[in-house]
Order: structure tokens, then sequence, then C-alpha cells
């Protein structure tokens, strides 16, 4: 298990704004995949390691994300209903969805290990959210580390790290 690992594997989600997308990968790697609809209900989500941000001095970063996690950020988390699923806006009963995607569990993208994967590429989404694909592990117990990755016609791009929280 790498350092970060060992450090994170019981944490504060706060204490993850901290961490580089390139430590994120790593600590991604050895969490276990999800049983089959574990996810299930609401979920609040937290945002970093944004694509971009990386540069930024640490404490204007941690300041950013922080800022995040307050009433500023329109996006509240993800309601996920059985093989389907979407963003929740504004509200943290997830009754604004917007960003569809579908749930299923295959191989990551990045690194072959099993993942739920969330896929936004059906109909109802707008074209510019069709590429977009999340990987989702466990962190502990009711908290899930995933991932949103955008492909894109040559690669695909690491855009940020989540975590999502079960409230109900």
């Amino acid at each position: 298990m790498t350092a970060v690992a060992q450090t994170l594997s019981s944490f504060d989600p706060n204490s993850l704004l901290k961490h580089s997308q390139k430590e994120l990968d790593e600590l991604f790697q050895t969490l276990p995949s999800l049983k089959e609809g574990e996810l299930n209900g609401v979920y609040r989500g937290r945002l970093f390691a944004i694509i971009g941000l990386g540069t930024l001095p640490v404490f204007l970063r941690n300041l950013l994300y922080r800022l995040l996690q307050t009433f500023i950020n329109p996006w509240k988390g993800k309601r996920f209903d059985g093989k389907s699923g979407a963003n929740i806006w504004f509200s943290k009963k997830g009754t604004l969805p917007y960003g569809y995607y579908t749930i299923n569990s295959e191989g990551s993208a990045v690194d072959g290990e099993p993942v739920t994967h969330l896929s936004y590429d059906i109909d109802k989404n707008l074209k510019l959210l069709r590429p977009v694909r999340g990987e989702t592990r466990k962190l502990s117990d009711g908290v899930y580390l995933a991932r949103m990755n955008y492909q894109t016609r040559k690669k695909l791009v690491r855009v940020l790290y989540f975590t999502l929280d079960n409230i109900g």
C-alpha cells in the first residue's frame, strides 16, 4: 500500500484536498471495487484535484476547494437508482437532476481493475456531456472516491476527483 493510501485509509474527506491527481491516482488503484448495486440513493459530493488547479499555491487551492463545499457550488452530488443515475443540483434532496448516466461494473479505462463505471453517453444528455466517464471505488463504509474522466478523440483526460457520502 502506498504512503498516500496508508495516510488516507481512515480520513476526514477534507484531508483529500491537499493531494495531487497523481497521488489520488495511486490511492484509487489500491481501493476495492463496489458490490453490484452498492450505490443506491442520494450522495453528497465534494470536488477536488481539478485539472489545472494543481499549479496554484496549496493554501489558495485548498481555499478554493473549501469554497466549492459551500452554497456557491450548485452541484450537490449524485443520485443512484439501480442501473442509472443523475447529478443533483441546488438541493441535496436530489429533486433537481441533470447530467444523466448509466451504471455498470467493468474494468477501469485507466488501470484495468474493476470499477463502478458511470457513462454519460446517453441521448438525454447534451453532446458535450456524452464523453464523460466516471469511475468509483470504495474508500470506507458509505464513502466512495470517484474520478471524472473525459474521452477525447485521442485520449482519456482526468478532469477531477470527488468523494460521495451517502445521505439517503
